[in-house]
């Protein structure tokens, strides 16, 4: 083997380790909040999320927008951030957190993903930009530049959007709507504009 193949591949397995150690992380502290909260009273209960800078809040069936948009963050970068060798990890911790309206599509769905990620062996990273909370619908918008990677070198860059719905059950967050696509956040006002916009165009052609 190549010195530089083999410190190319010691980096990328040293990567993994690190990204997987901090999911586990995570979700260890995830588990033991839960527990201590599902022993006290429903009360609001402030926390500092992670992956913000403010401080958010949780209570047995609501949460802060702060806390929605942390974990809305939480997920893209966990589903956004993918190799042949983590691909079956996250399908495993992800499905716990999933709704039962949706469990069986999104699992299927990253089933799927996770064939074409380990036999084209494929490298898939997100970096999230900006995030949006739709108050009218609860929506949480995730957008950033997503780049797609092969093993011959080819890369494939695209701005994408993952778009969440969440609900709160005894503390523990519940993904209830999940979508992503290639382009900017869909939100309830750019459908409105481009409802507009099409009304206007047809409106024209009538005349």
């Amino acid at each position: 083997m190549k010195v530089n193949q083999f410190k190319k591949s010691l980096t990328q397995t040293n990567g993994e380790r690190k990204f997987l150690g901090g999911v586990v992380g995570i979700l260890a502290v995830a588990v033991l909040i839960l527990a201590y909260l599902l022993t006290a009273d429903d009360s609001k209960v402030i926390i500092q999320p992670y992956t913000l800078s403010e401080e958010a809040w949780i209570t047995q069936e609501k949460a802060s927008v702060e806390y929605q948009e942390s974990m809305a963050l939480f997920f893209s970068e966990l589903l956004g951030n993918v190799t042949p060798a983590t691909v079956g990890f996250i399908k495993e911790r992800i499905d716990p957190l999933l709704g039962a309206n949706i469990r069986q599509k999104v699992v299927n769905t990253l089933a799927d993903q996770a064939e074409t990620i380990k036999t084209e062996q494929v490298v898939i990273t997100f970096n999230p930009r900006s995030i949006i909370y739709e108050k009218p619908t609860g929506k949480v918008f995730v957008t950033g530049r997503s780049k797609t990677e092969g093993p011959s070198g080819a890369v494939r860059e695209e701005q994408r959007t993952f778009e969440f719905e969440f609900q709160i059950a005894n503390y523990l967050p519940r993904l209830t709507a999940l979508d992503n696509y290639e382009g900017k956040a869909i939100t309830q006002e750019l459908i409105e504009q481009r409802a507009k916009l099409q009304k206007a165009s047809e409106e024209r052609e009538q005349s």
